[in-house]
């Protein structure tokens, strides 16, 4: 009578072996697929961090970038403007300033980089000047980083005023007025606010006529001059072709009226047909 129960119990033990080793590889693979998740979980911990640091390291380097001109670097700023002073020695209205023994004082005002850019970290920022901008007033400076992991390059706004000497509107000048040497004086003036170029000699000033008008104080630039007409179509004028350390001298008939700093047209006297400014009375300079 036992026998068949013993069969039973028999048989119940092997279904819970069978049970059992279904179960075990579910496990092990349970724990594989943990384990996974938690390396996947450690390597993206780990990349946060990293790329915390390098936003860390960056806003060390530069400073908050908020609209304040101060989250610049303090050398980083005195590098641009004696970047930018040094730059602008060769601008010719700082030239012609110079050559009348003053020496004018360079002022850079340093802008904000913008705050939408993320830079990468960078442990030297150099100062240069991009290709085809120009320092002056409203400008723009470049940076670049050439020690970093990642090279970039950006322009910053900067403001630059070079206070000189030239002449300026003792009075309110009316257009179409004549000037004289007792309407002007002379006093400290930003160069290069205006492309065209200030005025420094009361004398040569005598006699011309103004194409605007001018507030007191205001400085007196080529353009707020009305042209003169130094020849008309016709005439023979002189023509001086300058080079690389050489002029010629010619002569010509001109085809065009020549107005002071305006493009002419000569026909020299061996028939050659040649463009130039007109500078002087009945006289063209052309550059070759």
């Amino acid at each position: 009578m036992d026998f068949p129960v013993k069969l039973l119990r028999a048989s119940n033990d092997t279904s819970q072996l069978v049970e059992s080793s279904s179960i075990q590889p579910r496990i092990d693979r349970a724990h594989r697929s943990f384990s996974s998740l938690l390396n996947r979980l450690v390597r993206s911990l780990s990349q946060l961090v990293l790329i915390w640091c390098g936003a860390l390291a960056a806003a060390l380097l530069l400073g908050p970038q908020d609209s304040r001109a101060d989250t610049l670097d303090t050398v980083l700023q005195e590098r641009i403007r004696a970047y930018v002073s040094l730059a602008m020695q060769t601008h010719p209205m700082v030239r012609s300033n110079s050559a009348n023994n003053v020496i004018p004082r360079v002022q850079v005002e340093v802008g904000a980089i913008d705050s939408r850019l993320r830079l990468a970290p960078c442990s030297r920022i150099e100062p240069y000047l991009p290709a085809g901008l120009k320092l002056g007033g409203a400008s723009r400076i470049g940076l670049r980083c050439i020690e970093g992991p990642t090279a970039w390059r950006i322009t910053l706004p900067v403001r630059v005023q070079v206070v000189g000497r030239g002449l300026v509107a003792l009075n309110g000048i009316q257009a179409g007025a004549v000037f004289s040497a007792q309407d002007v004086a002379t006093g400290d003036i930003d160069l290069v606010a205006e492309v065209s170029a200030p005025l420094l000699d009361a004398q040569a000033l005598e006699g011309r006529i103004a194409a605007r008008s001018l507030t007191a104080g205001q400085s007196i630039r080529q353009s707020h001059l009305k042209p003169r007409q130094w020849f008309a179509a016709g005439d023979m004028v002189r023509v001086l072709a300058s080079g690389e350390g050489y002029t010629v001298a010619g002569q010509g008939q001109a085809l065009t009226p020549g107005i002071e700093g305006q493009p002419a047209k000569v026909r020299t006297e061996a028939g050659r047909i040649v463009s130039g400014t007109a500078v002087a009375e009945r006289q063209l300079s052309v550059d070759l």
